[in-house]
């Protein structure tokens, strides 16, 4: 099986787990929230601040951060359930989108610690960024995303990036998960 067949398998078992996911959130009123995670100045080459760190290394600094945030998220009892996709900025640099549902009673609680995860390790604020989603468009607006670039050599790209770098490009997550029975 080539590389894009594998990617398009990945791409409907992820949308069908998401739908599911997304209905339980749904019936159970929790709330989903899309956060963006970024990589500091030093990790992007066009910048005077680059150490020549590659995306391998950018990943390494994602997981540290969301291992932090999640360990916060633990010990304040915080349950969230939800999907990490990792991509290529535009300069191969990897960074993180992340859809987690939660009760909406612990929302700005569940970003607090995400955006104090990164400020432990970065003070551009513009590395963590916390956007509320409209029940029920979020399969519908993550498969917009993989059809844009299943339509294109963008698919072929992420996977050979993904390959290369040893980087998983989807990943489903839950702490306490309140969807649980």
């Amino acid at each position: 099986m080539s590389l894009l067949d594998r990617m398009a398998v990945r791409k409907s078992t992820i949308i069908e787990r998401l739908y599911e996911l997304e209905r339980a959130a749904l019936q159970a009123g929790m709330v989903c929230l899309l956060v963006t995670l970024s990589t500091p100045a030093r990790f992007h080459p066009s910048s005077p601040h680059f150490d020549g760190a590659t995306p391998a290394d950018a990943q390494g600094w994602l997981l540290r951060v969301w291992a932090s945030a999640r360990a916060t998220l633990r010990a304040q009892g915080i349950g969230f359930a939800g999907l990490r996709v990792a991509e290529p900025q535009h300069d191969g640099n990897a960074h993180w989108h992340l859809l987690l549902w939660v009760d909406p009673a612990t929302a700005v609680e569940l970003t607090q610690a995400i955006r104090d995860a990164v400020r432990e390790h970065c003070s551009d604020d513009r590395c963590a960024v916390v956007l509320p989603l409209l029940p029920g468009r979020v399969v519908g607006s993550v498969s917009r995303y993989f059809d844009a670039a299943e339509a294109g050599d963008r698919w072929f790209v992420l996977g050979v990036w993904a390959v290369t770098w040893r980087i998983r490009l989807a990943t489903f997550l839950s702490n306490r998960n309140p969807l649980a029975a």
